[in-house]
């Protein structure tokens, strides 16, 4: 993190020097955070969720154990999706594809079948 912070710092004094040399400031000194500001990421450790963990997910989700919001949040934040996609856009993207074979889609309710109905509102058993 030592690393981090300082490369941070000559960064902002580079920045605030460029920014300096373009603007009508008398001195660098009088160019502040507010003008230019920049912060290395520190998120240095891969927190991939694995595929136990994702089946683990996944299979909650499916008993009706956790909400839909709550797998996506799971997956942004296992950085699986990426985190500036809403969860209307991730479903609007999965409703735009083809369903893969003897999968229910996202957008159909817990527990709801994705088998045809018979014509009298139940379920054939296909």
């Amino acid at each position: 993190a030592g690393i981090s912070a300082s490369v941070t710092a000559s960064m902002n004094d580079l920045l605030r020097w460029v920014y300096w040399w373009h603007s009508t400031e008398s001195t660098p000194e009088e160019i502040t955070g507010a003008n230019i500001s920049y912060e290395l990421n520190t998120d240095f450790e891969a927190s991939l969720m694995s595929a136990t963990e994702i089946q683990a997910l996944v299979s909650a989700w499916h008993s009706g154990a956790i909400s839909r919001d709550t797998l996506l949040h799971n997956f942004r934040t296992g950085e699986i999706l990426p985190p500036a996609r809403t969860n209307d856009q991730e479903l609007e993207l999965i409703r735009k594809e083809p369903a893969p074979v003897n999968i229910a889609p996202m957008w159909q309710p817990v527990g709801a079948s994705s088998r045809p109905s018979d014509g009298r509102g139940v379920r054939s058993e296909g």
